[in-house]
């Protein structure tokens, strides 16, 4: 039995809506978008109740044998046969815009959610699960963050946190790490509010790209993981 899908509510609605501009029905007119969907978040639990009743191993009502969509990669599909991630350009083409016909095959097309959930998961590159401190965020915050929060702090940055460790645990104890400072990084370098962070006099790009700020927000609406 598929399992029942379910949608995460991001802070980023904006960034979905500009990724999903140039289709009919899509951004502000489909609230509750997560802005960077993930295969674990959102996307497996779709298509396993839209998509992998055909798309599986064996393919079942005709569907072609060189693919299965209940898995991620070709590495989870055993090596064999191609997983959605290779896929997705023709899940874009097939399940999003409907080109050359609808699918799933003979059924009404997708809801503009669902449509919206798979395009910014393609558009973001298809990211399997969500980034963690210790795979992406530390080497974030050490080349754009950590240069002036750090111990001691540079720049005139203030003190009492650190942005090159993870908690108060690993900064000793002394200072709070990213993690407790999280709703700090959310408003100062996701949002730019009430400036943008890194400030203009920094050593290094202000503001951060919409990429870095997209992986920050993730980070913390997923509970910011070590």
């Amino acid at each position: 039995m598929a399992r029942p899908f379910r949608l995460r509510i991001h802070l980023g609605a904006f960034a979905l809506a500009t990724s999903t501009a140039g289709c009919p029905g899509f951004g502000s007119e489909v609230p509750g978008v997560p802005s960077v969907p993930t295969w674990d978040g959102e996307v497996q639990a779709l298509l396993e109740s839209r998509c992998t009743s055909c798309h599986t191993n064996p393919p079942q009502n005709d569907a072609p044998d060189t693919f299965r969509l209940d898995r991620y990669d070709r590495a989870e599909a055993g090596g064999a046969i191609d997983g959605a991630f290779e896929k997705r350009d023709r899940i874009l083409a097939r399940a999003v815009d409907n080109t050359p016909s609808v699918m799933p095959k003979g059924g009404p097309p997708l809801p503009d959610g669902e449509k919206a959930i798979l395009k910014a998961w393609i558009v973001a590159g298809a990211p399997k699960t969500d980034p963690t401190w210790t795979r992406e965020i530390r080497e974030l915050m050490a080349t754009n963050c950590a240069i002036c929060h750090t111990d001691p702090p540079q720049n005139g940055a203030p003190e009492g946190f650190r942005f090159d460790r993870y908690d108060r645990a690993e900064a000793g104890g002394t200072h709070d790490g990213a993690f407790e400072k999280r709703e700090r990084i959310l408003a100062r370098a996701v949002r730019n509010e009430p400036k943008p962070m890194p400030p203009s006099t920094a050593p290094v790009p202000s503001p951060l790209s919409d990429v870095n700020k997209q992986l920050l927000e993730r980070w913390i609406e997923a509970g910011a993981k070590k």
